[in-house]
């Protein structure tokens, strides 16, 4: 059941914004089905290495913001966590479809991995984790995601360090299967292949906002800073806590993470105690539609008003039924005697009994026992319970 006294949406009450998901360690999105519903392109998403997974995140978003729009739900504004900015960029008309497509050729294993350079996500937040930092050699913070979680890069053997020491004070924390420094200054290895092309994007005028998580607050107009802060976002920290506090300061109210991945949890982390709705739009546990059935039921409760009608399954016309024959078409030709290949097979007075009928005097027959029920039905078979038997 889903219910809202003050629904988020109703009447300019909130605003709706679109986020679109970074590098996660799990990437299982389930998108054929509503491909398939929509008639939009598909195909099999690999994560086997960190350019395949980065080009599979930014496409999968792209297709699920069109479901979106045939479902005539449209953002406020757009935003992105790590690379999911360069979706938000696509979707918004930012950057050019053909130009985005151009880029994701250059991104692959070898454009962007570093070599023995390694993440780790840590349950505490920035706060607690960065004082620690100056003990471990080029450990430096990564991204800032919520008040119970950052994530930190850094040389491998320094991380593992960091990791023990860390759970030798409770802490939760895990290595993360990438190699590579996005967000980091090391990461200006990287930036030999894919930077040059970040800072050539040309940049257009937006649909709709969309908000930087290095400025936590929208880009400019100026194609150059544009450009300017598209490589700055690679070589500094995500300040997605800040993004998401700032967007609530300034009226949004329901977050739809467009892709796979647990970005949406981190929302609600930000913004626990406060009104809002924060909500994956693809999960790895239900169906690609199913999900998008849940996610519109929601945005209706919270006043919005999705195309409903576009989630149905096409209704399937079932065969005519043959025509019965009518007077007028009725029997032609000569009737047909049928021969069944054998003689007629006439039983005796002692067969009567095994059809529980009686040989009347004179001949006849009669039934032997009456039916139970005087009406012709049979009595219904008793339950103790009123429970239907298994």
């Amino acid at each position: 059941m889903w219910f809202s006294p003050e629904p988020l949406l109703a009447d300019g009450a909130g605003k709706l914004a679109f986020v679109f998901p970074g590098l996660e360690a799990e990437f299982s999105p389930r998108t054929a089905d509503l491909a398939a519903h929509f008639g939009l392109p598909d195909r099999e998403w690999s994560a086997a290495d960190l350019g395949r997974h980065g080009a599979g995140l930014i496409e999968v978003g792209k297709l699920l913001n069109e479901a979106l729009e045939r479902i005539d739900v449209r953002p406020d504004a757009v935003s992105g966590h790590s690379i999911g900015e360069w979706t938000a960029a696509a979707v918004s008309g930012q950057i050019s479809t053909a130009a985005m497509d151009e880029f994701l050729e250059l991104f692959n294993a070898d454009s962007v991995e570093v070599s023995g350079y390694v993440f780790a996500a840590v349950g505490a937040g920035a706060d607690r984790v960065t004082p620690l930092l100056g003990d471990f050699p080029g450990v430096v913070l990564s991204h800032d995601n919520a008040p119970g979680q950052s994530v930190v890069n850094g040389p491998e053997t320094q991380v593992d360090r960091l990791v023990e020491a860390l759970r030798t004070r409770n802490i939760l924390c895990q290595k993360l299967p990438f190699r590579s420094a996005f967000h980091t200054p090391a990461f200006a290895e990287g930036l030999t292949s894919i930077g040059a092309a970040l800072g050539r994007w040309e940049v257009h005028p937006t649909r709709m906002p969309v908000w930087s998580a290095t400025l936590h607050a929208p880009f400019p107009d100026d194609e150059d800073q544009v450009n300017h802060i598209f490589v700055r976002h690679m070589m500094e920290p995500v300040w997605f806590r800040q993004t998401v506090d700032a967007m609530y300061a300034d009226g949004f109210r329901v977050f739809l993470q467009v892709g796979a991945g647990q970005l949406a949890s981190l929302v609600s982390d930000n913004l626990r105690g406060r009104d809002h709705l924060a909500m994956p739009v693809n999960t790895s546990h239900r169906s690609g539609l199913d999900q998008l059935r849940r996610v519109a039921t929601a945005l209706w409760v919270e006043g919005a008003a999705p195309n409903l009608r576009a989630l149905t399954a096409p209704v399937r016309t079932a065969p005519a039924a043959p025509a019965k024959p009518t007077g007028s078409t009725g029997r032609r030709g000569p009737r047909v005697k049928l021969d069944l290949g054998g003689p007629l097979v006439r039983l005796g007075p002692e067969a009567a009994g095994l059809l529980g009928l009686t040989v009347a005097p004179g001949g006849t027959v009669a039934p032997a026992t009456a039916r139970a029920a005087g009406n012709g039905t049979p009595a219904a078979r008793p339950v103790g319970n009123g429970t239907p038997p298994a």
